[in-house]
């Protein structure tokens, strides 16, 4: 007896079931992307960036005089930031330096600035406050002349502008290790085409081997909310459980300060930045001020996993390839040759228990903790290189 074989369904119950399965993706990607746009707008929603900086013909830009606005981050952190009638931020001008004073200028970029941390947790305002203390007769003046995303070249130039009215006894100049190399040699004509070419040659060659799936990958991640939500929590997944494969590394020029390759007279950069810092040293001796330079560290030196978390995706930092602190050491070498106080915070960060509460949450500056720990740290730093005289109340 033969089995009868079971009959195929027919063809409209198929293509009615496709189209079903189609239209529950399409209405599942729908919801996702509507779900995953409406946190990235209550994200949004939940940060009040102020417009700090107006044109200046010769700086690019400036801080507004006279400024006062609150900067907020939804969890982070809730401020008010102003300024005074010189487009300096603080809450009294300065005038003509009175007599037992020592006037500090510090200069900078952002992290000098302090975004998002009130100015009596700013490093500048916490420095003044612990120079003061303990009944000394000189009267500290710790100015504050930080400008977000200032280079070394304008630091220099906005020092020109304010030292001789200010009259600076002590200039101390913040660098960022994370981006004031490598912008210091976007100054140099001659090395704006040579990075364009490493960024392209980079950013080909990833095309290259992608393919078509580059291009699919890069629409998705401008143009939908849910792909760049669900791709974060993926790397991070992959991270946390130690299963993500790292790409090979590309010619990214800005880590070209980091590479054991890459001498650093050959470095972008590094010669631009020698350039620079012996003219600041010229002109602080010229105007007979003691120069000390803050060596502020990025924050995947501090803490190297930060990087791998924020673009484990794109490059990895072998150790082998890589020595994170190398800049540092250029920079106190550098400062040792030419007789320039240098305080390196890098080693003081990383012995921190809790590290990463120096910096927000979700933002790379320093946290009122970080802008604290510091000012204590500059403060030990001027006794101990002598730049603090010395006397004490009962002096004549």
């Amino acid at each position: 007896m033969t089995r009868k074989s079971r009959p195929y369904p027919k063809r409209k119950v198929v293509l009615g079931g496709m189209v079903l399965f189609a239209g529950a993706a399409i209405v599942l990607a729908a919801g996702a992307e509507g779900a995953a746009r409406t946190y990235s707008w209550w994200k949004q929603s939940g940060a009040i960036t102020p417009i700090r900086t107006e044109p200046d013909s010769t700086l690019g830009w400036r801080l507004k005089s006279n400024f006062k606005s609150r900067a907020y981050l939804r969890g982070v952190f809730d401020a008010l930031e102003e300024t005074n009638s010189a487009g300096i931020r603080s809450d009294r001008d300065y005038g003509p330096k009175a007599n037992n004073t020592v006037r500090v200028l510090v200069i900078g970029d952002s992290f000098i600035y302090g975004p998002g941390v009130d100015i009596q947790n700013t490093f500048c305002r916490q420095l003044e406050t612990q120079l003061n203390e303990g009944g000394r007769a000189d009267r500290f003046e710790v100015i504050n002349a930080g400008v977000p995303a200032f280079d070394t070249w304008q630091s220099l130039k906005w020092l020109s502008r304010l030292g001789p009215r200010l009259k600076p006894d002590i200039i101390v100049l913040g660098f960022y290790i994370g981006n004031d190399i490598s912008q210091n040699g976007l100054r140099m004509a001659s090395n704006q085409l040579a990075i364009a070419e490493k960024e392209q040659a980079f950013y080909q060659s990833n095309k290259a081997s992608a393919g078509r799936e580059f291009t699919f990958k890069s629409y998705l991640a401008q143009n939908s909310e849910a792909y760049r939500f669900l791709r974060e929590r993926y790397h991070r997944l992959l991270t946390m459980f130690r299963l993500r494969e790292m790409p090979a590394e590309g010619d990214v020029w800005w880590l070209d300060q980091y590479r054991k390759d890459l001498a650093p007279r050959d470095a972008v950069g590094y010669n631009a930045t020698d350039s620079l810092l012996t003219s600041l040293g010229t002109w602080t001796r010229e105007n007979h001020a003691e120069l000390v330079h803050l060596l502020i560290p990025e924050l995947g030196q501090v803490v190297p996993d930060f990087w791998q978390r924020q673009v484990g995706d794109l490059i990895s930092f072998d150790p082998a390839k890589y020595d994170l602190q190398m800049p540092n050491r250029w920079l106190v070498a550098f400062g040792r040759k030419n007789s320039i106080a240098t305080l390196d915070l890098l080693p003081i960060f990383k012995a921190d228990s809790q590290p990463m509460t120096l910096y927000f949450a979700s933002d790379s500056h320093w946290s009122a903790r970080g802008q604290a720990s510091a000012a204590a740290e500059a403060s030990r730093f001027l006794h101990d290189q002598g730049l603090i005289p010395a006397r004490s109340v009962d002096d004549p």
